[in-house]
């Protein structure tokens, strides 16, 4: 990672126009797309290009919120997938281990079917909210005890792709609601304090189990309460005002 960014930092243009692999159309277009882009984000009262403009906004603080969110639940079931197919589906050690490949493999066709139709219909907001939701439904599901078996799986499935569509489209919210300066400053300000789940999933999910007799039920209703929040607040914080 460290030689790619040393090698990323000399070799990636810095604007569309500087792109010698671009043809002028190309660029013409490009630029084209950029300004227009900025004229709606100050139409709509996007913040000034400054750093502070980030810290200083509530929403990029409830994006961080929101990626915290869906963070939660993904390394929650990065960690603890192989144990929720054990407790609900089948406790063969093999088994366990191809099973869990599947959701992973859903997910991977669900993600770029969503990012491609969030980009033909420039829709964002229920691209996001929509998979979380989803995600909570199906980890309610998974929790129950008739649910077993094949149609486990399939509720396994749901609930990791919802998670993994959702972030599909998650990073064009920070950069639609800051420009410049701010919009760096405030996608490193959303990714650090939204990774800090990848350290608190786990942990919680600990405390729960230990607390419950090791039960991954009321672990599954903490996913779905967190995708819940999420899709929540990203129609919150993204909301256009009446009229606009």
């Amino acid at each position: 990672s460290i030689v790619m960014g040393i090698v990323v930092l000399f070799s990636l243009d810095n604007s569309p126009k500087d792109a010698s692999w671009l043809s002028s159309d190309e660029k013409k277009l490009l630029l084209e797309r950029y300004q227009r882009d900025e004229m709606a984000r100050t139409a709509l009262g996007s913040a000034s290009c400054s750093a502070r403009a980030a810290f200083r906004n509530p929403k990029i603080w409830v994006l961080s919120l929101i990626y915290f969110a869906i963070v939660m639940g993904l390394y929650g079931i990065s960690f603890w997938l192989p144990q929720i197919i054990k407790e609900t589906i089948t406790p063969d050690e093999k088994a366990i281990g191809l099973i869990s490949a599947v959701p992973w493999l859903v997910s991977a066709a669900a993600m770029v079917a969503n990012g491609i139709h969030s980009d033909r219909t420039g829709e964002r907001r229920w691209h996001i909210a929509g998979p979380s939701l989803i995600g909570t439904v199906a980890f309610l599901v998974s929790a129950m005890p008739s649910v077993t078996g094949w149609y486990g799986l399939l509720s396994l499935c749901f609930a990791t792709a919802g998670i993994m569509s959702a972030l599909s489209c998650f990073w064009s919210l920070p950069s639609g609601i800051l420009s410049g300066t701010a919009a760096a400053a405030g996608i490193a300000l959303v990714n650090s304090f939204g990774n800090t789940a990848g350290y608190v999933s786990p942990q919680i999910v600990g405390i729960i189990r230990d607390a419950t007799g090791h039960s991954m039920v009321p672990v599954l209703y903490l996913f779905s309460a967190s995708l819940l929040i999420a899709a929540i607040l990203v129609l919150f914080v993204t909301r256009e005002p009446a009229g606009g």
